[in-house]
């Protein structure tokens, strides 16, 4: 098995994907977007559902699709396995057959391809289920047979388009813990594309982010989620992002943020001043009070309105109305306590030591 590499773009109407981007071999890569960024086509395109509209796809030595070459390979030909979000099960067969229909598609007699196969449903803990028909599953089972009839075929690439979201929040949670230990196992380039932050998160050794067709971010989960590069990706991990340029006065440090006003910062020695840098923020780690607080370390108070109040779970999300504008997270005791509501005068403090600096570029 050897690396998948997609060095090309796809046009579709006004849309482009473009991407140049190595997956390694062993490695989950989950692809993280909004819907329109461009993940299907990246999926279909990797499968010979959609071909190139210019560039190269190969898996080691062998191409997928060359345009300067004139060369494609069709679907049937690429050593890809693809589960679909809604499974995509032959309804007329029971799961050994579902699962056995791509070793017979390679050649393989009927015989050992439904051996191979009931060793697949074993492996995921469903061979009493051999018999059953797709009606009769339920859908992490259904999802079980469909990645097994993936694996069956001992891909170099396994391809899984929103792998849980046709499940019940309950199977989701199980089926993803379940998948990560399968995947452990996988020796082939894995590609799973979602718009679940936790799925991401949960699922993948490495993250690429899409948006509009184009790549804004790479890397660990954990690094992603601790320094995101655009609004997008820092709505879903919950942070606060702001853009601005890094000022040095003395031994003080700020950033500037225009017209949104500016925040005392701790930044990195080797982040020069005059350089533009991005800020994160956690919601959690700004505190709110109705008068301006006298005493305290923390070394930016910001006053502003609260313009909504919404309820996550076992926190209130406060969108408060400052320079610069701010998510807070507080408990609904605070909430009852301050009498807080949209509309509401408040201030806020928070530690330069809480705002994590890095470079924009």
């Amino acid at each position: 098995m050897s690396d998948l590499v997609f060095d090309g773009s796809v046009v579709r109407g006004d849309f482009e994907l473009a991407l140049s981007e190595t997956f390694a071999r062993g490695q989950v890569t989950v692809v993280l977007g909004p819907n329109g960024s461009g993940k299907t086509t990246l999926l279909q395109s990797i499968s010979g559902i959609t071909a190139l509209t210019r560039g190269r796809i190969s898996l080691g030595e062998n191409v997928f699709d060359d345009v300067e070459r004139g060369y494609y390979l069709p679907p049937e030909d690429r050593p890809v396995g693809l589960v679909f979000q809604d499974h995509r099960l032959f309804p007329h067969l029971d799961a050994v057959d579902n699962v056995a229909f791509g070793p017979r598609a390679q050649g393989v007699d009927r015989a050992q391809a439904r051996r191979a196969a009931r060793e697949w449903l074993r492996r995921f803990g469903i061979e009493s289920l051999a018999d059953h028909r797709p009606a009769q599953l339920s859908g992490g089972q259904s999802q079980r047979v469909a990645l097994a009839r993936a694996l069956a075929t001992t891909p170099g690439v396994l391809l899984l388009d929103e792998p849980t979201a046709a499940l019940d929040v309950r199977t989701r949670s199980i089926t993803r813990t379940e998948l990560r230990s399968h995947l452990d196992q996988l020796d082939a380039a894995t590609v799973i594309v979602t718009h679940d932050p936790l799925e991401a998160i949960t699922l993948a050794d490495r993250l690429l982010v899409l948006e509009h067709g184009r790549l804004t971010q790479a890397g660990p989960p954990a690094e992603v989620a601790r320094r995101p590069r655009t609004d997008y990706v820092a709505t879903l991990v919950g942070l606060n992002l702001h853009a601005g340029v890094l000022r040095r006065v003395g031994r003080s440090t700020t950033l500037d943020l225009s017209e949104r006003g500016s925040l005392v910062v701790v930044a990195p020695a080797e982040i020069a001043a005059g350089h533009r840098v991005l800020a994160a923020i956690r919601p959690s780690a700004i505190a709110v009070h109705t008068e301006r607080p006298q005493h305290g370390s923390a070394r930016n108070l910001v006053e502003g309105s609260i313009e909504s109040i919404e309820t996550f779970g076992d926190r209130v999300r406060l969108a408060v109305d400052a320079r610069p504008d701010l998510l807070v997270d507080v408990t609904p005791a605070a909430v009852a306590e301050l009498q807080l509501r949209p509309g509401s005068p408040i201030w806020l403090s928070l530690k330069a030591t809480d705002i994590e600096i890095y470079p924009q570029d």
